[in-house]
């Protein structure tokens, strides 16, 4: 199992405990790039896809994190 499907796992299990830095390796590795940073937002786009998640805290709201997940799981 490489690395990344360890994070997604971990991810699923667990999606109240994702610090911004997991989801960003995550995305990244799927072909999401930084389009820009406005304020304490990273705006990740891919395709016609576009994600907004919130970077100021320790520990990205759950919401965030299954909707991230389930682009992730399109890809695959």
């Amino acid at each position: 199992m490489a690395k990344r499907d360890k994070r997604i796992a971990a991810m699923r299990l667990n999606p109240k405990n994702v610090r911004p830095n997991e989801l960003d390796a995550v995305l990244r590795a799927v072909g999401f790039d930084v389009q820009r940073q406005t304020g304490s937002h990273k705006i990740y786009a891919r395709e016609a896809v576009s994600l907004s998640i919130p970077q100021d805290k320790p520990f990205i709201k759950e919401v965030y994190v299954r909707l991230a997940l389930s682009y992730v799981e399109d890809e695959r």
